[in-house]
């Protein structure tokens, strides 16, 4: 069964999957309609599972799930990802990288491969980071987008150097 996001409750478990690059609204509304069908019929052992999806500043695709109703198995989560990855084929876009961090600049959001973390961190000026790792909907409202300095990409700053 499908929701509307705003409507799960704060506990809700998600999952964040982060855009190789920014969706325009032709994709956004491809990608909004495979989602709403779906999910519609999403399962775990025959029951039916309330959910609902969103997308966040034009690159992050967030999946709630209402487990208040019924909980995901692992059939269930599996079946979720090969939809996604579907999806992500039919848009010509990859939505299944992990090693993709996204970093809010001055000029906006930027995707950077973790192996060049530090060195674009020594480069730019880094707002904030998106913690595509959150896990439920309260954490998406509240502890999505990160300053930097007090986030896990904080190791990767740069040492201050002392005179």
């Amino acid at each position: 069964m499908v929701t509307r996001f705003d409507l799960l409750p704060d506990d809700a478990r998600v999952w964040v999957f982060t855009a190789n690059q920014k969706l325009n609204a032709e994709t956004v509304s491809s990608i909004q309609k495979q989602l709403d069908q779906y999910l519609a019929g999403w399962t775990a052992h025959g029951n039916s599972l309330l959910a609902a999806h969103t997308i966040l500043h034009d690159y992050f695709l967030v999946i709630g799930l209402n487990q208040n109703e019924a909980d995901a198995s692992g059939c269930s989560i599996d079946s979720l990802f090969r939809m996604i990855k579907t999806v992500a084929e039919n848009a010509n876009i990859d939505l299944l990288n992990r090693e993709n961090v996204a970093l809010h600049t001055e000029s906006g959001i930027t995707l950077v491969e973790r192996k060049g973390l530090k060195q674009f961190l020594a480069e730019n000026k880094v707002q904030f980071v998106y913690n595509t790792l959150v896990n439920t909907k309260s954490n998406v409202i509240h502890h999505f987008k990160q300053e930097i300095k007090s986030s896990w990409v904080a190791r990767f700053l740069p040492e201050k150097v002392s005179t």
